[in-house]
């Protein structure tokens, strides 16, 4: 019963439906603590946590990425505490809190060396690659790609999928939509191939982000319509596909509040800047848009504070944009 409701939380999670495998895979940890297998329990414990990361339950997320830890690290070095602090590694690039990003990737890394573990290694290298692309961008990209290359060999289509989604939306946080448009593609089709839900859902959002931002706006909503249309209605994955249909909405006069304020829920939901910063500045172009700077300047300010806290100076750089055209002062 409990490899039947971990599986199903697997399938679910592959399958772009991380809210359905929550139930099962909590399920699935009261069996394992009841049996007594602290190795089981705390794998279990970091399939919730990704899971829920999915599913925008941050909070859930981190608490079960910590427990997983706390259960694991007594039992001395293994397999399964190499995951666990990746786990952490990718909670933390996910929230752009880099120096903790880094450090628990590399602990990852030192002891899945120490136990020739080369899937944990790769795990981490993802998180530490996508942590390191604002800081060394070629070091970044040159560590992704070789942990695709890695990935796909060794048949773990997920983190091989993930390398490439990570180097889409990391091109894309920064501007270059021209690579980012590419390697979306790249994203794409891999996901497509091997049927990842989640991620066919959250690059079809960014894909219509980035056609946002080269005009294609009519390709913009298709893509952005295609997402939402997609299994998963309350996940991380419907943030990109929310931003651009808001943003053209907005420019063509269309129910942009509606859509944005479904963006601005899932967005804040995560706790993440990646999530938060477009999303607000897409609410500050609406009201300003609509004659409302005053309304643009108020949305703008947690965002701002949050871009600047953790440092993405190309957030900051954007976000402080909307701003000055709200308020017409320097950030």
């Amino acid at each position: 019963r409990i490899s039947l409701l971990e599986s199903y939380a697997e399938q679910a999670y592959l399958a772009g439906m991380a809210s359905e495998g929550l139930e099962p895979i909590t399920a699935a940890i009261a069996e394992r603590e009841r049996l007594g297998d602290p190795f089981a329990l705390g794998e279990a414990l970091r399939r919730l946590s990704r899971l829920a990361w999915w599913s925008a339950q941050a909070e859930q997320a981190r608490d079960a990425a910590d427990r997983a830890v706390r259960v694991l690290a007594p039992l001395g070095p293994s397999q399964a505490l190499g995951m666990a602090y990746s786990n952490l590694a990718q909670l933390h690039m996910l929230s752009h809190r880099i120096p903790e990003a880094v450090e628990w990737g590399e602990r990852a890394r030192r002891l899945a060396d120490q136990l020739d573990d080369p899937a944990t290694s790769v795990h981490a290298s993802i998180n530490i690659g996508t942590a390191r692309m604002f800081a060394d961008h070629n070091a970044g990209r040159a560590t992704l790609r070789a942990a695709h290359t890695a990935a796909a060999r060794a048949g773990r289509v997920d983190d091989a999928a993930r390398a490439l989604v990570n180097l889409a939306t990391c091109h894309e946080q920064v501007g270059d939509y021209a690579t980012a448009h590419a390697a979306a593609e790249e994203a794409l089709r891999y996901a497509d191939t091997h049927e990842l839900g989640g991620y066919v859902q959250y690059l079809l959002g960014v894909r219509a982000v980035l056609r946002v931002g080269r005009g294609d706006w009519d390709g913009a909503l298709s893509d952005a319509a295609e997402s939402l249309d997609r299994a998963s209605v309350a996940s991380v994955a419907t943030v990109p596909a929310l931003v651009a249909k808001g943003r053209v909405d907005a420019a063509r006069g269309g129910d942009a509040a509606a859509t944005l304020t479904r963006a601005v829920a899932a967005a804040s939901a995560t706790g993440e800047l990646q999530r938060m910063a477009p999303v607000y500045a897409a609410w500050a172009e609406f009201h300003l848009l609509n004659g409302g700077a005053e309304a643009a300047a108020r949305q703008l300010r947690p965002a701002l504070r949050l871009a600047v806290d953790r440092g993405h100076p190309w957030f900051v750089d954007e976000l402080a944009f909307w701003r000055w055209r709200a308020t017409n002062e320097p950030a």
